[in-house]
């Protein structure tokens, strides 16, 4: 996510940018393989909340964000603002739903 601007995320970003890890690989049942990796960038970040009202129109499909003002939010349906509750929704590639 080089060149990705975070400003609209509340929580910090956290880059480890040139730090190695030894990690292990479950290959198959439980054996497992060592490997050493460099970590480029990792961001943890939860979904930003803004009102239904101020969803973009459209994004890539699985972009999350929470509502804050969703009135009786039901899984996998669109959301509906004017309400005080806080939901998840995301982009499912033709609209923002409840999930």
């Amino acid at each position: 996510m080089a060149g990705t601007s975070f400003d609209q995320y509340p929580s910090p970003v956290l880059p480890l940018t040139g730090a190695e890890k030894t990690m292990l690989a479950q290959t198959s049942g439980t054996e497992t393989l060592p490997f050493t990796a460099t970590i480029s960038e990792i961001v943890a970040s939860p979904a930003p909340i803004m009102t239904v009202a101020a969803l973009p129109a459209t994004a890539p499909t699985g972009t999350r964000y929470f509502v804050s003002d969703a009135t009786s939010p039901t899984f996998l349906a669109a959301p509906v603002g004017g309400g005080s509750v806080m939901a998840p929704v995301f982009f499912n590639g033709a609209g923002w739903v409840v999930g």
